[in-house]
């Protein structure tokens, strides 16, 4: 018996050894490259900013104030409004509003218990009530920023003028198993490519300077997420001809958000049961939902789903553009924005 108890410790710690020597490797042969996260509003005073609901948010505008607000929701959980900075060609006609969701972007990191989909949408009311405190807003929401801009419309329909929905995901558990079918096509192979990226993505962060507590799992996740181009990537569905592009615009992914705000979405069995529609009937207004031609996920016949729970629904096309449509085919995007802006 002592003989096998030996044997196994003996082999433990070869293993141990094995593996600290291997880290070592990677964090020297890696120490070269670039390990840097943006700051936030709470590392940098000077990144433009709103305090609301006691949490100051990364927000900056585009135009004049006299003009009519325009609110842009990014998706997420956990991306920011980088990618969506095409629509500031709107701002000759209107007063563009963009913001980091909390926890995501250049916006504080929070704790856990303060991140949830409830605070989020509490944030937007606040934004929408400083900027048109007696008036009405247009939003502009994509992904899951076009879920979060379905559950404010639902709350305070009347606070909205025109609202555009840019291939939002679930709005309810009745279309969930839809979406489900689809994106498990896409699931990245295990091979060693894969392994070798997320060791040296792991070993990597820790070169990143705990800035927040969130810093080293910010960079490791947006490693993981844009950067691996591996076969099937989760990703590969949103783009044109199934290929992920080289580089995303992104000020910092928000990892802890990302985890998160969308894990109550789900139940223990992993059902999707959040119903982000309930009430959207009561908002009498068009409500232009906008797909990209390329998308495989959130295209023309899962959008069709999603424009049931809407009272006066229309759709239009990007043509030559995927799920990250303000990227793809910004000119396209732009004009059919001000065209139902203007109607």
């Amino acid at each position: 018996m002592k003989k096998i108890i030996r044997f196994i410790l003996n082999a433990f710690l070869i293993i141990v050894l094995a593996f600290l020597i291997l880290f070592i490797g990677v964090y020297f042969g890696t120490s070269n490259e670039n390990y840097e996260v943006a700051q936030t509003v709470q590392q940098n005073p000077d990144i433009p900013q709103i305090k609301v609901n006691n949490v100051a948010l990364h927000l900056e505008t585009y135009g004049s104030d006299t003009l009519k607000p325009v609110i842009v929701i990014h998706g997420g959980p956990g991306n920011d409004f980088r990618y969506l900075l095409s629509l500031k060609e709107l701002s000759n006609k209107y007063f563009m509003i963009f913001y980091d969701q909390r926890g995501s972007g250049l916006s504080p990191r929070l704790d856990a218990d303060q991140l949830n989909h409830d605070n989020s949408v509490a944030d937007l009311e606040a934004i929408a009530a400083h900027f048109a405190p007696n008036g009405k807003v247009n939003i502009i929401g994509h992904s899951y920023g076009g879920m979060l801009a379905t559950s404010f419309l639902s709350k305070n329909p009347g606070k909205v003028n025109k609202i555009v929905l840019a291939e939002p995901g679930i709005l309810s558990p009745e279309v969930a198993p839809v979406f489900e079918e689809r994106t498990k096509g896409f699931n990245a192979e295990f091979s060693f490519p894969l392994l070798w990226f997320i060791l040296k993505s792991w070993v990597g962060s820790y070169h990143v300077e705990p800035i927040d507590n969130d810093a080293r799992m910010d960079f490791f996740l947006e490693k993981i997420i844009f950067e691996y181009k591996g076969k099937n990537h989760p990703l590969c569905g949103y783009y044109c001809d199934s290929i992920l592009p080289e580089s995303f615009p992104l000020w910092r992914w928000g990892s802890l958000a990302a985890l998160t705000i969308s894990k109550p979405f789900t139940d223990v069995e992993g059902n999707f049961v959040k119903n982000f529609s309930d009430g959207a009937k009561d908002f009498p207004g068009k409500v232009l939902f906008l797909t990209g031609a390329c998308d495989t996920y959130l295209n023309e016949e899962f959008q069709k789903l999603n424009m049931k729970y809407f009272t006066n629904p229309e759709m239009r096309f990007v043509e030559n553009a995927g799920h990250y449509m303000f990227n793809d085919n910004p000119t396209a995007c732009n004009q059919i924005i001000r065209e139902y802006f203007e109607e």
